[in-house]
């Protein structure tokens, strides 16, 4: 495998490390082509031990960058988080034309993405701690939409390795509607994580029904579970919720 690092700015002007891991993989046997995986790390520059990890994914038609990721990440990072953000597949630095949805729809007709997507988050990962010689013994995870699409089943591998999770923050997703035809995946997911955790619900969702969000949420075998229900359709988020989000990830992790 082959890393580029680079030093960066988010859209909202702070800085970060950009990250382009480039892994070889086989494709027929005869050739080889490269598998990318790209994202951005928020660095705690003004605590001198760091507190934890906290990861971010993106929705749908965004990147690593995508709001509320970078407004979030640079609080956490003020607190002392290093705070990692993975472009998902072919979204940002490896985006796929046409990209958005209908790049993804297609890149879903592959029973494995899930899996290499979780795959993907491992190596960042590993090459976080190496690059900062940090541990993730304090770890936190924070998607909406498709962020919970490939956050859920990341978050369940990570408590089926033994790897510590302490809050997970997910939402704008439900086990029926546009992923109907992976719900039996999230749900068997869900039943794996039991950290404290924050489920972000709109009320009005285009994409995805009320029964299938409710029922999702009921999936998650976390005894301290919170759902908070918001009017209005699908990307409307409030922002007071995005700032509870921080508080409550924050406040779980300096536990």
């Amino acid at each position: 495998m082959h890393t580029d690092w680079s030093d960066a700015k988010d859209p909202i002007g702070n800085s970060t490390t950009e990250f382009i891991h480039r892994i070889e993989v086989v494709s027929t046997l005869q050739s080889q082509q490269s598998h990318k995986i790209s994202g951005a790390i928020w660095v705690p520059l003004q605590h001198a031990e760091p507190l934890g990890i906290v990861a971010f994914g993106h929705g749908a038609s965004g990147d690593r960058y995508q709001n509320p990721i970078a407004y979030m990440a640079s609080k956490l990072s003020e607190k002392g988080f290093f705070c990692l953000a993975m472009d998902g597949p072919v979204h940002g630095l490896r985006r796929v034309e046409p990209g958005g949805r209908a790049a993804l729809s297609k890149a879903f007709q592959r029973p494995q993405l899930v899996d290499e997507m979780v795959a993907d988050w491992r190596v960042s990962m590993d090459e976080l701690k190496k690059r900062f010689d940090i541990q993730d013994n304090v770890f936190g995870y924070f998607g909406l939409s498709m962020g919970s699409i490939f956050g859920i089943p990341y978050v369940a591998d990570r408590c089926r390795r033994n790897k510590p999770v302490h809050v997970a923050g997910f939402g704008l997703l439900g086990n029926t509607g546009a992923v109907a035809a992976m719900a039996s995946r999230l749900n068997t997911d869900a039943c794996e994580i039991t950290c404290p955790l924050l489920f972000l619900w709109q009320l009005e969702d285009e994409l995805f029904p009320r029964d299938g969000c409710i029922g999702l949420f009921d999936q998650f075998a976390s005894d301290a579970k919170t759902l908070h229900a918001n009017p209005g359709r699908h990307p409307e988020v409030p922002g007071h919720e995005v700032d509870f989000a921080i508080d409550f990830i924050a406040s779980q992790l300096q536990r």
